[in-house]
């Protein structure tokens, strides 16, 4: 992974992963990284997501995209870059 410019038009962004949306972990926390997906796009992402996306990717790989629906093998994959 590379590293991605964190936007500065977004001074306190919370993480945009689903399981804020739709799961029981409402409401997000501020997002402490920057990560882009393949291409597809970009993210504001908490460091808990980030661990659960591994744990998933080590329990089911392949993983397929939501958006695309390309399948990724690793995490490493599937996020071409990440900030901290």
């Amino acid at each position: 992974m590379t590293a991605a410019p964190w936007p500065d038009l977004f001074p306190n962004p919370v993480c945009e992963c689903n399981i804020h949306v739709h799961g029981p972990f409402a409401p997000a926390p501020t997002a402490t990284l920057w990560a882009n997906l393949h291409g597809c796009r970009d993210v504001f992402m908490c460091g808990g997501c980030l661990g659960l996306l591994g744990q998933g990717f080590a329990k089911k790989a392949p993983i397929r995209c939501p958006e695309c629906a390309e399948s990724f093998a690793t995490v490493d994959d599937y996020l071409t870059s990440v900030e901290l």
